[in-house]
């Protein structure tokens, strides 16, 4: 797994996109259905990749494709239920 490390308004998100027209298997999961909206309605062209996790987790994807995250902080914090405070990553091997 690749991690893009940046601070808020980093430009993040807009590396995820470019990733995404490179690679047309690949979808985006997102924190929230209205995220996930908004960023399809400002990349139209990406229309049905991008989606919430709740979108994801339910199953309305299948199969289950390549998948790239945004804010994958925010979405961890959903799927356990609680504020995450430390947590570690492994990095790529080169």
């Amino acid at each position: 797994m690749r991690t893009i490390n940046l601070p808020r308004g980093g430009g993040k998100t807009t590396r995820l996109l470019a990733l995404m027209r490179k690679q047309p298997d690949m979808v985006m999961l997102t924190h929230s259905e209205d995220s996930a909206r908004c960023l399809t309605r400002d990349n139209p062209d990406l229309k049905g990749r991008i989606m919430g996790f709740e979108t994801f987790r339910a199953g309305l994807h299948r199969p289950t494709p390549p998948v790239c995250i945004d804010n994958l902080d925010l979405i961890l914090e959903l799927m356990l239920r609680t504020g995450i405070r430390v947590a570690t990553i492994s990095r790529e091997k080169p």
